[in-house]
């Protein structure tokens, strides 16, 4: 069995977290699939593959498409440990404060009243 799995990492735009998580994962083993070149700040989402079970290598590719992302099959992986308070940023919604992406996520479920 491969020490490599299928992941997938929502990046949005925050580069300094694509760094973290892109040196993370080259500690892992991971290498960029055939010579990928990573436009940093085009990279909204990072995921990873193996080529069979029994791989022996991991690589990396990005994408710029939240589509993309979402029919990956890759197990999502939550990165928000790797975020630093400063670079989230906070919303007021009556007396209450809230990292805006944790919001967001939890509003997708809730249909707006149109």
């Amino acid at each position: 069995m491969s020490k490599f799995k299928e992941m997938k990492f929502w990046i949005g735009d925050d580069p300094k977290l694509s760094e973290r998580v892109q040196k993370m994962l080259f500690e892992m083993g991971y290498e960029w699939f055939q010579g990928d070149v990573v436009r940093k700040e085009e990279a909204l989402c990072l995921m990873t593959v193996m080529q069979e079970d029994t791989s022996s290598e991991g690589f990396i590719y990005w994408n710029d498409n939240e589509l993309s992302f979402e029919e990956n099959l890759g197990e999502e992986i939550n990165i928000d440990w790797l975020r630093t308070p400063k670079e989230r940023k906070i919303v007021t919604v009556g007396d209450q404060k809230y990292y805006e992406d944790e919001l967001a996520d939890a509003l997708k479920g809730i249909k707006p009243i149109n």
